[in-house]
């Protein structure tokens, strides 16, 4: 399941970067 999947508004192109970064090591640490 995907970090970003649980945040509902959308967001700023800023935010969704930083989301990136925070879904990819949210991944890795599986």
């Amino acid at each position: 399941m995907s970090f970003r999947s649980s945040v509902n508004p959308p967001l700023p192109p800023i935010a969704n970067k930083c989301l990136r970064r925070a879904d990819e090591a949210y991944a890795r640490q599986k």
